[in-house]
């Protein structure tokens, strides 16, 4: 049972210069991953399983931006060492925010700002997880920043 979840066919494709370098650092000759594969269905589970762990855990521990964006709400996170920061925005009257998503909109007018932080209650990457398994996407960190800038402008 992976920690985080199994890589899909096409991201085991992505990573198959990763996947040959781990089998050989655990002396797995391509002749002895083919033999498995055919042989030992749960064996060969196992080391995808784990091997799955390593790419999502190395990926984890580069993200430090995800946000979540609805019809009506943008919010940020921003994954630090020891907590988490949120800051979003939403419509008080459920209006359509695309134009802030696009960047069209330099003021909050209209919305209501939301910020928030938490510690963590379980692992930093576990968390992350767990959110984008909840629907939050990998960001670079842009609306975030624009959004705090915003919120430091408007409570001014």
């Amino acid at each position: 049972m992976p920690k985080y979840r199994l890589l899909t066919s096409e991201e085991l494709d992505l990573f198959e210069k990763e996947f040959i370098d781990y089998l050989v650092v655990n002396t797995i000759t391509a002749d002895d991953w083919v033999k498995i594969k055919t042989t030992d269905k749960e064996k060969a589970s196992k080391i995808l399983s784990l091997f799955s762990d390593v790419i999502l855990e190395k990926v984890l521990r580069q993200t430090h931006y995800v946000k979540k964006i609805n019809h009506d709400s943008i919010i940020c996170f921003h994954f630090q060492a020891e907590h988490i920061i949120m800051i979003g925005i939403q419509s008080s009257d459920k209006r359509d925010i695309s134009a802030y998503i696009k960047g069209e909109i330099s003021d909050l007018s209209g919305v209501e700002l939301l910020t928030s932080s938490k510690t963590y209650t379980k692992q930093r990457e576990l968390e992350l997880f767990d959110m984008i398994s909840k629907g939050a996407v990998i960001s670079d960190g842009q609306m975030y920043k624009k959004l705090m800038l915003l919120s430091a402008e408007n409570a001014q």
